[in-house]
């Protein structure tokens, strides 16, 4: 495999891996922003520009508890990234 295809697998890894965490920020921040709150049990209302996005913000905050589970893979994804970079960038002898 080429250094540079390493590098698309590496990074599509952490993207994929982060993407539950990255949702659940997006849903709390959105939530704020609107005055909204959420909570883990069930969906409450929320109208952003006069439509009901509870059900969507609930779904992506949930989504984000999966960052309990790929967040291991997403350290070692990292760690495998920063050897590949500093193997790569490190002087030859």
């Amino acid at each position: 495999m080429t250094r540079a295809r390493q590098y698309i697998v590496l990074v599509t890894a952490l993207l994929v891996c982060a993407a539950p965490g990255l949702a659940g920020l997006w849903a709390e921040t959105v939530a704020n922003a609107h005055g909204c709150t959420l909570t883990p049990e069930r969906a409450t209302p929320c109208r952003i520009n006069g439509i009901d996005r509870g059900a969507a913000l609930a779904t992506a905050r949930r989504a984000g508890l999966f960052i309990y589970f790929t967040l291991p893979v997403l350290l070692i994804f990292t760690a495998l990234l920063g050897l590949r970079l500093w193997r790569d960038l490190s002087p030859r002898r």
